[in-house]
């Protein structure tokens, strides 16, 4: 099964604007999506959202999904990449971990009192 990133276009007014942002899709069915702020260019980008539907969860399709997306936010010139996310989250730690992401810090900041601390992480492009 082909797992493809296709363009998401979001309408603004008259203007259409294409947005950092990925679906990726199987089967012509979308199962994730994945979003990054490129504002900070070319010194850094910013994973936003990261997500599979959960009954695609396990499959391998979040790291390809992300592998996919830091490729793009390479091509785009980024020098980092960063993404945030909190410990109780295991699975998106895995994930980011395995597709290059180095361990920064955990945050005294926390997501809630039921999501813990923030962890931050980057890979830095040489």
């Amino acid at each position: 099964m082909a797992v493809t990133l296709v363009n998401v276009l979001i309408k603004n007014g008259v203007k259409i604007v294409l947005v950092p942002s990925k679906k990726t899709v199987l089967e012509g069915k979308p199962v994730g999506f994945v979003s990054w702020n490129p504002t900070n260019l070319p010194e850094s980008a910013e994973v936003g959202h990261n997500c599979i539907l959960t009954e695609y969860k396990g499959n391998g399709y979040g790291k390809r999904q992300m592998q996919e997306a830091v490729q793009r936010m390479i091509a785009q010139g980024a020098k980092k990449i960063v993404v945030w996310t909190n410990e109780i989250c295991v699975p998106a730690q895995h994930t980011y971990e395995s597709v290059g992401f180095q361990f920064v810090k955990k945050s005294e900041e926390t997501f809630s009192e039921y999501a813990g601390q923030r962890i931050h992480y980057e890979i830095i492009v040489s």
